[in-house]
């Protein structure tokens, strides 16, 4: 017979509200991003998915705000900002998040071992990354289309801006958004949805984590009763 509850002590919204950023940030660590789509989805928001990014090395967690920007095609003889002047307009402790790169540009090692240094937590791109092996050593997560060694050559400039928000991969995203990426890709939690969603998730990672007890344990009759009794706890929102 499986065991009846919900074993963990679950926070009131009233009580997630009083969190810290980083203690808000810390609980979505010991979650997974698969956790985060079911809140979402229950809570039906709309524009968190951020499809196509893969992450460049497995078993790494990312999970800060977004800092966003989106690569501009100028005139001739407009100032330009290059990937590095962009690092310095990136925050520590922030992801950054490219959009708009339409094969111009490609992600590499050195650009990546600056974010590193400088405290970035991340990188996401909408555009393929080189230097591969080389980053796959380093400790900042990289999220990409792939990876690949060529960049189309093009006369027209162009400039990495700053932008309250960006599209990519089908979701749109704001800065201040929470990025949040591990083995499965990449979703974004829209800042002001951020207590509903760590109070559905605790709902949600208690339900699993009794799912993983009852399935660790083989304290189930059947299939079915190991639905019922637990995995449709998290089908609807908690009150």
């Amino acid at each position: 017979m499986m065991r009846e509850g919900i074993k963990i002590m679950m926070r009131t919204r009233e009580e997630v509200a009083c969190l810290s950023l980083e203690e808000k940030l810390q609980f979505l660590r010991s979650c997974s991003t698969a956790f985060a789509v079911d809140a979402m989805n229950l809570l039906k928001l709309k524009r968190w998915w951020l499809d196509g990014l893969r992450p460049l090395k497995l078993g790494q967690t990312m999970v800060a705000p977004a800092s966003t920007f989106r690569l501009e095609r100028l005139r001739k003889g407009e100032p330009t900002r290059n990937a590095y002047d962009a690092l310095e307009l990136c925050d520590a402790g922030t992801v950054m998040c490219i959009a708009n790169i339409h094969d111009t540009f490609r992600i590499g090692g050195n650009v990546v071992k600056f974010a590193e240094n400088k405290g970035i937590s991340g990188i996401v791109i909408e555009a393929c990354n080189r230097d591969t092996r080389e980053m796959r050593e380093f400790d900042i997560p990289v999220y990409s289309q792939g990876v690949g060694a060529r960049v189309l050559d093009s006369d027209i400039p162009v400039s990495f801006e700053p932008v309250d928000s960006v599209e990519i991969g089908g979701g749109k995203l704001y800065a201040g958004d929470i990025l949040f990426g591990d083995d499965d890709g990449v979703v974004a939690i829209p800042g002001e949805s951020l207590d509903e969603v760590i109070y559905q998730l605790e709902m949600i990672k208690a339900v699993e984590d009794q799912a993983a007890e009852a399935l660790r344990d083989k304290t189930y009759a059947s299939p079915r009763q190991f639905f019922d009794e637990i995995i449709t706890k998290k089908k609807h929102c908690r009150v």
